[in-house]
């Protein structure tokens, strides 16, 4: 092989392996957008997912089982939203709030080398100014990295009654290649931190572990170290009280962590999982 068609080889399989990393993020569990429309059973188009907000349709069932793992409980209902909501209501006024902790949230650090990592923590393509707080597209500092943390409280799983009612749905004049259900929804409390500093990585990630995990109760070393960094923080999920005059972004993520969990943390759910229409498989994002 000639020099000339080495080189050509060599490009063509960089460009190849470009393209395949840029659309190698794939995820089945995604973030909910738009909580307030979606339920069990949900209609959702795919091409949705990744805009800024989900294409949802109300899907009246005829009759459907929603089952939770966590409360090992099950509630049948009959309809669209308005009768999932009755039967959630019913399920929660039964949960034993002392079974949950919100110390028992799971933490995870990772560098990032662009904004455009924030999407894996969601699952899908996210308006980072929105999530971050920022316009600045590129990260600018030696070290950046995510804090995530996540607790799941109440997750909920679609069944259906009778075999084959899945195929039931009413699509009117939908196309089912384009749509997905919604089988299965997640209640909790989620934290995305940005850090971006000069300081060593894994000096500044003890120290902003140390503050979710004490809020001002931290030691002198840690303040420093913290005035040296540029935190951006979002949280997601509905505690019944956060403090609204924090002075930081770790003193909001600390207080919303470590607020008593109540009912209202299963008013809005934070994660969720379909079904394709057109093929019966759990449906997996690209982005």
């Amino acid at each position: 092989m000639s020099n000339r068609n080495t080189v050509l080889l060599i490009i063509f399989m960089l460009t190849m392996s470009a393209s395949g990393y840029a659309q190698a993020n794939k995820s089945r569990e995604l973030f909910v957008k738009n909580p307030a429309e979606v339920y069990l059973g949900a209609l959702v188009k795919k091409s949705s997912i990744n805009a800024e907000k989900h294409e949802v349709r109300n899907n009246e069932m005829d009759s459907a089982w929603m089952l939770s793992h966590s409360m090992l409980h099950m509630e049948r209902f009959a309809g669209g939203k308005a009768a999932y909501d009755a039967a959630l209501q019913k399920m929660v006024s039964e949960v034993n709030l002392s079974n949950f902790s919100s110390s028992s949230a799971s933490f995870s650090v990772q560098d990032i080398v662009d904004y455009q990592n924030i999407d894996l923590y969601f699952g899908q393509t996210m308006n980072k100014e929105e999530v971050l707080l920022t316009e600045d597209e590129h990260v600018s500092k030696r070290t950046n990295f995510v804090m995530h943390a996540e607790y799941i409280f109440l997750d909920f799983l679609l069944d259906f009654v009778d075999y084959g009612m899945d195929q039931k749905i009413a699509l009117d004049s939908l196309n089912a290649d384009d749509w997905a259900y919604i089988v299965s929804l997640g209640y909790g409390r989620k934290a995305v931190v940005l850090v971006e500093t000069n300081l060593d990585r894994n000096i500044a990630s003890a120290a902003v572990q140390e503050a979710v995990n004490k809020g001002s109760d931290i030691s002198a070393e840690t303040a420093k170290i913290l005035q040296h960094c540029t935190i951006r923080a979002a949280t997601f999920g509905t505690p019944a009280s956060t403090s609204e005059h924090d002075d930081t972004p770790l003193m909001h993520v600390y207080h919303f962590l470590q607020a008593p969990i109540t009912l209202k943390d299963f008013e809005t759910p934070i994660s969720f999982t379909m079904i394709e229409l057109g093929g019966y498989s759990t449906y997996e994002n690209e982005f």
